[in-house]
């Protein structure tokens, strides 16, 4: 028989559970490195120098620390790896240690010291994109006199190597393959500064094997003086975001107008500059944004030039970090990919194969570094309900991951998808471990005065599911399945398979789903033949005592050729009690070790699990059964914890969940609501789950349900929806995936679970629509009811 016809996992081999086994791909490409310092022009020329000897230094943003909720943010949307202190401020050493962001060495073993040739330190460099592509030859090296005024400027523009010996033998690798000039001569000679696109200038080398996807930003021209650094500073991360900008500079109006004409004219061109529209689609031409400082005007001859040209521009005072909404796979994107598919070993870890990074990785000349080899995992099998690899992209969700030593991974992070981990660019493969999902909710949901300890029920239930074929497994959710194993509970002595077969049958519902194998005539059968494959039914044989006449259930393994009465002690050959009947049947029961009112527990939660799992983006998402909440104010149980998403902030929900006979009470919402508010207001979405095998609510589970959704809140985020309780009924539990009743049928894409939360409630507690009115003090959304209740 087939036993993927329920959604488990892989076969077990002689016996034994499979080793987990995890698939999806790998990708390489630079560490983008978030420079921190307090805008200074020292400050600026050093971060420079860093960015320039690196791999995908054009793209590594440098960041104010003084605010620090500021540079946090702009750090998240920009995707930066690793956070990296420029100068010695305390901010800028404090931001550079914290979770998620933190290389894990200091002083000279940062991402820019070299270490030694033994444990080469650095990140990647730029060394071996020559050998890539020999025939190209096109490199300009723009020098110019440090005293000359617009030396800064040059530095945003061209880069600048430092006088440590990486970046030493970085300029001398690039000096001898390059055109030298001088670009204040060119000033002198032809009014403008070097720019030719042809040629690769040491900052644009370190873009090379790179496509950048990230924000866009358009184009721009900058407005600043040649010594502000914090202008300085924006004209650069305008750049490190994949915007075109250019500088134009006060008191050095000719140059930069000159400079900026030839610039402006490639672009409009290759039709590089946005032309906008208006709404009856005539084109208002092209427009490109104007970063003054503030109040300050566009300057005159600026606003000339684009005049003339035909551009439109807007005036903008840009801060010095600019920073929009970045959500999906890292921006950087290289060449450099593979997939895998890796079994765990004994000490659950995975080695995951790394792909090679170009045609000239392992020449002996070329200095390895470290680059980030982005993990994206699509698939995890059999690896356990208590563990879990992928979690919400949370910086501080870093600290549980268990990386190897500081001379493999100097950074390892969580990632929307997977994990990213710093690398040695010679590294064959790197290894990552699963963590405890309880550790995940734990941290996920910290705070003064809460604390959570997952009960021995919970934990058995989470064991269960697994045996049954895990949480994505439809076992719970088939109403044969239930009363076959429901029917074995409740009988000591056992069933004969006919029977259960005949009760497989009375029960069917729904089942078969179209989307199964199995024909609907051997359904009730293959229900029994496969609790007997998971071992969750047992035989046994009835042996009757000959003197006493008790009747005991025997295991297969108990079997003796004497036979020892437990009530009379009499011991007699098996033979002979075995013949004195004329027919001795085996019967089947629950495996002893699941005890009926567990098993009662389990099988509810069970359907939930495979009900909502596949609303996740998150696959093997982290949960916890039977969490025992402890918060300032009061003590409880969450029945169910499942972490649904991961981008760009948790999903969670929390669930109260019953099978026949308890209903879920007035205190059961109010509990959830407290757990729900508490996460609220830590920017996480929280829906709270209502679920029961019971085909109608009782009126006080009706009437806790209908008052959470009168205050209930407002979706967090952009767009705004309503987060009303989701509640599900025997009838939701019952049938297959894809069906009428199923919840996978309620959901519309890009609302998370709103959706399919208010058509649980239209379905289950009477809700007619929900309107918006924005109250203050209560709920966005006004529930309309039918009537009566």
């Amino acid at each position: 028989m087939d036993d993927n016809w329920l959604g488990q996992g892989r076969r077990k081999r002689h016996g034994l559970m499979p080793n987990p086994e995890i698939s999806g791909w790998v990708d390489l490409r630079p560490l983008r490195i978030g420079l921190l310092f307090k805008p200074t022009l020292a400050a600026f020329a050093t971060a420079v120098k860093h960015a320039t000897a690196s791999w995908g230094g054009i793209y590594f943003p440098f960041i104010d620390p003084t605010d620090e909720t500021t540079a946090l943010r702009a750090s998240a949307v920009l995707d930066v790896d690793v956070l990296h202190a420029v100068d010695d401020s305390s901010e800028s050493q404090q931001l550079s240690r914290q979770d998620g962001y933190r290389w894990r060495t200091g002083g000279e073993w940062g991402p820019f010291g070299v270490g030694g040739n033994v444990f080469p330190s650095h990140v990647q460099g730029v060394d071996w994109i020559y050998d890539e592509d020999p025939e190209f030859t096109r490199y300009s090296y723009p020098k110019w006199r440090p005293d000359h005024p617009l030396a800064n400027i040059f530095t945003a523009l061209y880069g600048a190597f430092g006088d440590d010996d990486f970046s030493r033998t970085t300029a001398s690798a690039f000096e001898r393959r390059s055109h030298s000039s001088d670009a204040g001569e060119a000033i002198e000679e032809f009014g403008r500064w070097p720019d030719d696109p042809g040629y690769l200038t040491p900052i644009l080398l370190t873009g090379k094997e790179i496509r950048y996807s990230g924000d866009w930003e358009g184009v721009a021209v900058v407005v600043t003086d040649p010594d502000d650094a914090a202008r300085l500073c924006l004209l650069w991360n305008l750049r490190a975001s994949g915007a075109q900008v250019f500088p134009w500079v006060n008191g050095h109006e000719e140059a930069s107008n000159a400079s900026l004409d030839l610039w402006l004219d490639r672009r409009l061109d290759e039709k590089l500059i946005p032309n906008h529209t208006r709404g009856d689609g005539v084109s208002l031409g092209p427009h490109l944004a104007i970063h003054v400082p503030p109040h300050t005007q566009i300057p005159e001859k600026l606003a000339s030039l684009l005049a003339g040209k035909g551009v439109t521009c807007w005036r903008t005072e840009g801060g010095a970090t600019p920073a929009r909404g970045w959500i999906g796979h890292h921006p950087f994107h290289t060449e450099f990919s593979q997939v895998f598919r890796v079994e765990s070993s004994r000490r659950r870890i995975f080695d995951i194969p790394l792909p090679a990074m170009g045609n000239a990785r392992w020449k002996r000349k070329h200095q390895p570094g470290f680059l980030a080899a982005d993990i994206i995992i699509t698939s995890v099998r059999d690896l356990g309900p208590d563990l879990t690899l992928v979690m919400p992209a949370m910086r501080e969700l870093s600290a549980l991951i268990h990386d190897r030593g500081v001379t493999d991974e100097r950074a390892h992070r969580v990632t929307v998808d997977g994990r990213s981990v710093a690398v040695r660019s010679d590294a064959g493969a790197v290894e990552i471990s699963p963590v405890r999902s309880i550790d995940v909710i734990e941290r996920v949901a910290s705070g003064t005065g809460w604390a959570y300890r997952q009960t021995d029920n919970g934990r058995f239930s989470g064991r269960l599911i697994e045996r049954l074929g895990g949480r994505s497994s439809y076992v719970a959710n088939q109403p044969a399945v239930r009363t076959v194993m429901t029917k074995a509970a409740n009988s000591h002595t056992g069933r004969p398979i006919t029977a259960l077969i005949s009760h497989a049958k009375r029960e069917q519902g729904a089942w078969p789903s179209f989307l199964m194998r199995q024909p609907a005539a051997t359904y009730p059968t293959d229900v029994v033949h496969y609790l007997l494959t998971r071992k969750t039914l047992q035989a046994v044989l009835p042996v009757r005592c000959p003197r006493c006449s008790a009747e005991v259930p025997v295991r297969p393994e108990d079997l003796r050729s004497d036979h020892n009465c437990e009530l009379c002690g009499e011991q007699t050959p098996l033979a002979l009690a075995l013949g004195k009947r004329t027919r001795n049947d085996w019967l089947y029961r629950l495996a002893p070790e699941i005890a009926p009112e567990r098993l009662s527990e389990t099988l509810p939660v069970m359907a939930v699990l495979s009900a909502l799992g596949s609303h996740s983006t998150l696959d093997a998402y982290p949960f916890a059964l039977g969490l025992e909440v402890t918060s300032p104010t009061s003590k409880f149980e969450l029945d169910v914890t499942m972490i649904l998403d991961g981008s760009p902030r948790p999903l969670v929900v929390v669930g109260e969940v019953k099978s026949y006979r308890d209903p879920i009470t007035a205190e059961d919402v109010a509990n959830l609501r407290i757990m729900q508010s508490f996460l609220r207001g830590k920017q996480i979405d929280c829906y709270i789950l209502a679920a029961t095998l019971q085909e109608k609510l009782p009126d006080e589970t009706v009437a806790a349900l209908r008052s959470a959704c009168e205050e209930a809140p407002p979706s967090i985020g952009h767009v705004v929806l309503p987060v009303f309780p989701i509640v599900l009924t025997g009838q939701n539990l019952s049938v297959p995936y894809m069906h009428e009743d199923h919840p996978t049928k309620w959901n519309e894409v890009g609302t998370g679970l709103s959706t399919l939360a208010v058509e649980s409630c239209k379905r289950n507690l009477g809700l007619v629509d929900a309107r918006f009115e924005g109250r203050k003090g209560g709920s966005d959304f006004v529930p309309i009811w039918q009537t009566p209740a």
